[in-house]
């Protein structure tokens, strides 16, 4: 135990844990720092370089077009416009890239169904999602019936002219074929396009049934406010999505790595600016291995129309890892020939630059990807500067300190979205998937990123859930929650020096019968729920800050423990209890952020992920969320093993250990707090807006229990027999503790 709280109070800040540099990174900017040259002129020269190897190439690499298959020389166009995949090779070998099947997949299409080649460098999944994928000879007869039963309805899109149109812009520039007509098995032919000049002839389609999609539209608002209308092809439905195999996951940078670059030149002395640029047709680039995997129907008033993908199209999971590998070279490319610290979200890409060479880091990267055949959107190219909005998030670099900032706009919009799902009860998988992206992105704008937990029951409506139908209980808690913190958000600021962050074990039990019930031992003890038996409980806290360490100690009475049995909930709700007392009495004693330490493994996942079946759990933790955002908190929750928990003699009432240490109680109005929380577990609406009464009713008074000569004489003799209890406690409950983060 003691081990454990000496090592707890040496722990730097928690956010330093999240400002680590991955290794390519780390070392871009080590380079860039040993640079004895002008760095300006380097880039200006490898571009040069670069420029010319692609002139000396251009006759091999005509002749390489010539001799790509039929779909992919269409895609790529003329040797002006396709990507320059010789010269590509050339350098990943001279610079030692590590992924060189990429160029292969880049000549001869990427695959989209079965396995998928991994990433250079990403991490290994640790869940089995991809890993009993679909036979082919199961998703032809499944993907048959799916769309015999679609041919059957034939239900036009409300947007089909707009999908349609898009479409044949499409083929205009050969990213599709078609309209082509249907396959034998097919129970109503398809037809062709006679609205446009260029699809008014059937093509001759497949003779036997291919994997097929079926097109809708998707309702977007665009960074301008005004709605824009998308095609989404649904692989998932479809069944396409469940041949993929896969062992790990792509990586894209999120806020939190600008403020770790920055911060890692700050140490330096120097000052940075961020700039930003958006990759043009990201995806539609690169050509599909197989088109005859990729087919699509759209239906229209004339009928079902067919078409074909030569390009990678947005639905499929095999495109995300194609693009996410290439994605990946294109940062590379940066990094390693202009020593400029790249990063990239899909197909955003942006850098933090030493403002001395930010402007010429921000003109050679797009020279240099344009080179080699990488168009970027001229409307979203953002120069260098201090303050930039990347993806929805305003971003400010200081001399001292970065700002996270929810984009106003782009808060509402997420909103207005929100409430839209809320109104309909439903929500497609399609959406939720880009809802969820949209919102991890902007979680960490919060301090605490107190929206995490809100996002889980989103993303398994878009991986596991059903394609449509009511909500369910969290999720509509998790929407309602989101909505609240959107509207209370407050910008994050982020210092690069940081302070010793406060620390808080948080224990509770209840008595069974005449047995004392830890919740950590609760789930494999045998007892008897009747809350008459949960009378007697107890929970307490430990907390310690740069002022001095703190206590306090209490019991939950029934009628608020009551709310939580049907479900036998109150195991982990006794738990949840003390970590929120705790944080909320204690606001005034601590800033930035706090190490908080529970030894009960679903309360922490709880706190960290919640939102689940139970709604008076959910509405418990929404309280928690609300007040975390509105006081702007950074709580970072770790586990603890039982016999390591500082505060498990306090939750029990035993306050000798707290008078040994002399150590400051603190108490307040306890019932006034239970009653809040009681009325919390009412409604949702109650919880997100108990701020202000949690606030009146954590009124604390500060008792000292003890002098300090008094803790100097008992230390020792104390620090003893609680190391002999524990090892005692350890060997009856071998429990796991989280691994202890770096000091």
């Amino acid at each position: 135990m003691w081990q454990h709280w000496e090592t707890a109070l040496t722990l730097s800040d928690p956010v330093q844990e999240t400002l680590t540099l991955e290794p390519h990174l780390k070392r871009t900017l080590q380079l860039q720092a040993q640079a004895d040259i002008d760095l300006i002129n380097l880039r200006r020269r490898v571009c040069y370089e670069v420029q010319q190897m692609v002139h000396d190439m251009r006759n091999d690499t005509e002749d390489w077009l010539q001799g790509l298959r039929p779909h992919i020389r269409n895609l790529y166009g003329t040797i002006d416009t396709c990507i320059q995949v010789l010269a590509l090779r050339t350098i990943a070998q001279m610079f030692h890239w590590g992924d060189m099947h990429l160029f292969e997949e880049m000549e001869q299409g990427f695959p989209l169904l079965g396995h998928l080649a991994p990433g250079w460098g990403w991490p290994q999944r640790t869940d089995d999602r991809y890993q009993h994928p679909l036979e082919r000879s199961q998703l032809l007869a499944s993907n048959l019936e799916y769309i015999q039963q679609k041919l059957k309805k034939h239900r036009c899109d409300p947007h089909w002219e707009t999908l349609l149109t898009e479409i044949t812009q499409d083929i205009k520039v050969r990213r599709m074929d078609g309209p082509f007509s249907s396959p034998n098995e097919w129970q109503r032919r398809t037809v062709a396009a006679p609205q446009f000049h260029h699809t008014r002839e059937l093509k001759s389609g497949p003779t036997s049934h291919q994997p097929t999609s079926m097109a809708f539209s998707i309702m977007q608002t665009g960074a301008d406010g005004k709605e824009k209308i998308r095609r989404g092809e649904d692989w998932r439905r479809g069944l396409q999505n469940m041949t993929v195999q896969v062992q790990d996951a792509p990586v894209n940078h999120r806020p939190i790595t600008f403020v770790a670059i920055a911060r890692a030149m700050a140490q330096e002395g120097q000052q940075a600016h961020v700039w930003g640029t958006d990759q043009e047709d990201a995806y539609r680039q690169l050509p599909v291995k197989n088109p005859d995997d990729t087919w699509v129907v759209l239906f229209t008033p004339n009928g079902a129309t067919l078409w074909r993908h030569n390009a990678l199209l947005f639905g499929a999971t095999g495109s995300v890892w194609a693009y996410g590998r290439t994605a990946d070279f294109i940062m590379w490319l940066a990094r390693t020939l202009l020593l400029t610290p790249c990063i990239h979200y899909v197909d955003d890409f942006a850098a933090v630059e030493n403002t001395q060479l930010s402007e010429s880091s921000f003109e050679t990267a797009h020279w240099l990807w344009e080179l080699l055949g990488f168009r970027f959107k001229p409307s979203k190219k953002q120069s260098p500067a201090a303050q930039h909005k990347i993806q929805g998030v305003i971003m400010t670099i200081a001399e001292d300190h970065f700002i996270l900032a929810p984009d106003e706009a782009r808060s509402l919009r997420v909103i207005t979205q929100l409430k839209e799902i809320q109104l309909q009860d439903d929500v497609h998988p399609d959406e939720a998937m880009r809802l969820a992206g949209k919102l991890q992105f902007m979680t960490e704008t919060i301090a605490g990123q107190a929206m995490q937990a809100c996002l889980k029951p989103l993303y398994h409506r878009a991986y596991q859930g059903p394609t449509s139908g009511p909500l369910g209980a969290g999720l509509q808690d998790a929407i309602e929650t989101m909505i609240h913190i959107l509207e209370n958000i407050q910008p994050r600021l982020i210092r690069f020096e940081f302070q010793t962050p406060a620390v808080m074990y948080a224990d509770a039990f209840f008595q069974a019968g005449d047995r004392k019930i830890k919740i950590s031992e609760a789930d494999t003890a045998d007892w008897d729920s009747d809350i008459t038996n949960l009378m007697h409980n107890g929970w307490g806290f430990v907390l310690h800050t740069h002022q001095g360490t703190y206590f306090a100690h209490g019991t939950i009475p029934g009628h608020l423990l009551g709310r939580f049995t049907e479900r036998r909930a109150f195991i982990y709700a006794l738990e949840i209890i003390a970590q929120m007392i705790a944080l909320i009495v204690t606001k005034h004693l601590w800033e930035h952020s706090i190490w908080c330490w529970i030894d009960n493994e679903p309360g922490k996942m709880a706190l960290k992920k919640g939102c689940g079946r139970d709604r008076k759990v959910n509405r418990l933790l929404a309280a928690l969320w609300s007040f975390i955002t509105k006081e702007n908190m950074d709580p970072h929750w770790r586990r603890v093993c039982s016999s390591a928990n500082i505060s498990d003699g306090i939750s029990r009432g035993d306050l000798t250990l707290a008078h040994q240490m002399g150590w400051h109680r603190l108490e307040c109005d306890w019932s006034q707090i239970y009653e809040e929380l009681f009325r919390c577990t009412s409604s949702l609406q109650q919880a997100l807006q108990s701020h202000a009464a949690l606030c009146r009713a954590a009124e604390p008074k500060c008792e000292s229990m003890a002098s300090s000569s008094r803790t100097t004489m008992v230390e020792g003799q104390h620090t003893q027999s609680c190391t002999d209890m524990c090892d005692q406690q350890a060997a009856r409950r071998p429990k796991r503790c989280d691994a202890m983060p770096a000091a």
